[in-house]
């Protein structure tokens, strides 16, 4: 799994940043920034990607990257699946994971959930293990 963004994503976001920057400056405000993550389905506060007024393609691109880097290594799941298992086990039982995974998020149906479970040999789930599955059947 490539844990980088592909020449095609890249073109698409700098595509994308060109729409925002109508001045043809190679620079967004927080503004165009906004409406830039906006129109990605993402509601991600532009202050938080910027450290001043502006933000160029490359910085912009960096944390694009960066947020691809850390989606792909399943940390994100990993971390998800923790809040779920108080005593820090690193275990999850497969009837809580089951419950997680038909009625929360991305639900599956029951019969997905139980060939999930299956997959990841049943009974209490190591979910570190479980994630890193995951991504490699990806």
């Amino acid at each position: 799994m490539a844990d980088q963004l592909s020449q095609a994503q890249q073109t698409e976001y700098k595509e994308v940043f060109g729409h925002f920057d109508k001045q043809n400056t190679g620079s967004l405000d927080k503004k165009d920034l906004r409406m830039l993550m906006l129109s990605m389905g993402e509601e991600t506060e532009p202050s938080t990607m910027m450290s001043g007024d502006k933000i160029d393609f490359n910085t912009f691109l960096q944390i694009r990257q960066d947020k691809w880097a850390k989606e792909q290594s399943g940390e994100e799941v990993k971390a998800a699946f923790q809040v779920f298992d108080p005593t820090g086990s690193g275990v999850i039982p497969a009837e809580e994971l089951k419950r997680i995974m038909t009625t929360m998020g991305e639900t599956l149906t029951p019969q997905e959930a139980d060939q999930m479970i299956r997959d990841a040999g049943g009974g209490n789930i190591d979910y570190n293990a479980f994630v890193d599955k995951m991504k490699r059947k990806t």
